[in-house]
């Protein structure tokens, strides 16, 4: 009998990132993946053994759905013990070999229905995802997006190559550029807004622009050091009192670093008797 499911208190410092990177080819998307706390990876191209700085706690190599589905269960029954992420690259290799499997074998019968097959088990990947208790990073490639007008297909722009419901599954869908920054396609939540570029896509941009009173987030530490400044500190005075060389090594928050500069810009109070010198 499986367990049954029960209320709990929420926490929010257990909030785990369901992101999907997208984009062309060659723009950081497995690197910024990798960049996850002790990512598990299912790999279905290799790419990631050409990034010699980012190593995967482990590896699974397959195109095989019904092996992707036993490799994410794995994950889920581990609990968290041993991964703190999954990273599957890519989601789009994974449908197109599904596509060309079922294709191939239906032949000339291959149609709407075999079409929907496929989509259906793509739909119970997604979902198997967001049930695990880590952090999710799909990689999908980028393609040209159509719509049809006046029964003509047109050409509408760039978007993710995979069926229509991999946009449903995910927090955060993030577009790459050459320069490994991201463009937000898609938030919940403020924190993230559409068209917010990432200056550098890592699991530390993310996570710190998700809490804004987090000095590792740009924005933040913008307005910190603006405060701080009217207050006539320099931002060597700033780091110093702070003990570090910049900014994103502080991770204790604003409010944290607000009281520390505080503190050190009052006076010293004299003292009470003459035992106290």
């Amino acid at each position: 009998m499986s367990q049954q499911p029960a209320f709990a208190k929420p926490d929010r410092a257990r909030r785990r990132l369901k992101v999907l990177l997208t984009g062309a080819q060659k723009t950081g998307k497995t690197r910024a993946a990798l960049t996850f706390p002790r990512p598990a990876l299912v790999d279905t191209e290799g790419g990631w053994e050409f990034i010699d700085d980012l190593t995967p706690d482990a590896v699974a190599q397959t195109q095989d759905l019904d092996a992707c589905h036993s490799l994410i269960a794995a994950v889920r029954a581990d609990g968290g013990a041993s991964y703190d992420s999954l990273v599957l690259d890519s989601v789009t290799v994974l449908y197109d070999v599904a596509t060309y499997r079922l294709r191939r074998d239906k032949g000339a019968k291959f149609g709407y229905a075999e079409h929907a097959l496929v989509n259906s088990h793509m739909k119970a990947l997604y979902n198997a995802l967001t049930q695990l208790p880590v952090h999710v990073v799909v990689i999908a490639r980028e393609d040209d997006v159509y719509v049809s007008e006046a029964g003509t297909l047109k050409k509408a722009g760039r978007g993710v190559d995979a069926d229509k419901s991999i946009l449903y599954a995910f927090d955060f869908i993030i577009q790459m550029s050459a320069t490994y920054s991201g463009t937000v396609l898609f938030s919940r939540g403020d924190a993230l807004p559409k068209g917010h570029v990432l200056p550098q896509v890592t699991f530390t941009a993310l996570d710190a622009a998700l809490r804004p009173d987090d000095l590792r987030n740009v924005q933040a530490a913008r307005a910190f050091f603006a405060h701080w400044r009217d207050q006539g500190r320099a931002d060597a005075d700033i780091l110093a009192l702070l003990k570090v060389d910049k900014i994103s090594q502080w991770t204790a928050g604003r409010a944290a670093a607000d009281t520390l500069l505080a503190r050190q810009s009052q006076p010293a109070e004299p003292p009470d008797s003459f035992e106290q010198i």
